[in-house]
């Protein structure tokens, strides 16, 4: 499988991007093209519906309705729905929420302020892939949902606060 080497930011104009896609299967970042990608964003991922494979860096495992997977930047990956997808049964749907956000933007507020440094080290460890799980995934999907409500601070801050979240579970692990 090739890697596609992709950009988020372009196409968004904010620091902080949340979508919310409901698709036969999943096809990011081209439409009806699931490929190997990685881009200079991190990436958020709430599998709301569907199964198959996922791979990250390295690792090839399998997926379910809700996993939660926080992935680095450039990092190799790509979600493959199971075959069942592919035959247009209308009972099967994908649903994920996805957010992205490009570190670079946020680097300065992170190295400078001590409080941060749970989630300096949080994004360290992204490159591996973390996997969220427990009681921390459950608070995370309803802030996810609420994140697609909010605009402005109000988005800033609640993403802030899935992050330092994360930051502070004993409920993720590294993928690879």
């Amino acid at each position: 499988m090739n890697l596609i080497y992709t950009k988020i930011s372009p196409s968004v104009s904010d620091a902080v991007f949340v979508e919310k896609r409901n698709q036969r299967f999943c096809c990011s970042p081209f439409p009806g093209r699931p490929v190997l990608h990685a881009h200079p964003e991190l990436e958020l991922v709430f599998i709301q519906s569907g199964y198959g494979k996922r791979i990250i860096g390295n690792t090839v495992d399998d997926f379910d309705a809700g996993e939660l997977v926080f992935i680095g930047k450039n990092v190799p990956h790509v979600w493959l729905n199971h075959a069942d997808f592919y035959q247009n049964d209308p009972a099967l749907e994908s649903r994920h929420i996805f957010v992205y956000f490009n570190a670079s933007q946020f680097e300065n507020l992170f190295e400078a302020i001590e409080e941060f440094r749970r989630i300096r080290m949080l994004i360290h460890k992204s490159v591996r892939g973390i996997k969220v799980t427990g009681e921390t995934r459950r608070l995370i999907t309803v802030k996810l949902e609420e994140l697609l409500t909010l605009s402005g601070m109000e988005k800033m801050l609640c993403f802030l606060n899935i992050l330092h979240l994360m930051s502070i579970s004993e409920h993720i692990a590294c993928i690879d």
